[in-house]
């Protein structure tokens, strides 16, 4: 069974202003992003997370988060019981 797991990161924000100052950026971060989903492969570059998996073994909407990003915290998410 693939894991499912979450990642915490922190991750660019691009922001339309038009004509800005220095001031008008006061209150812009970076984002504080999370994403949940299928650890469909990893390797020493990123993680590779799908947010649908079929019965077939396919997958659908892949996010691919590179490991050298701000990553906060990565974590295996347990199979609820019935």
């Amino acid at each position: 069974m693939t894991k499912i797991i979450m990642i915490e990161w922190m991750d660019v924000m691009s922001v339309d202003l038009g004509l800005f100052t220095i001031e008008d950026l006061e209150s812009i971060k970076p984002a504080h992003a999370f994403i949940v989903g299928f650890l469909v492969k990893e390797t020493t570059e990123a993680y590779y997370i799908a947010k649908e998996r079929w019965e077939t073994e396919q997958y659908k909407y892949l996010h691919v988060v590179p490991k050298d990003t701000t990553i906060i915290e990565v974590t295996e998410l347990q199979k609820r019981k019935s």
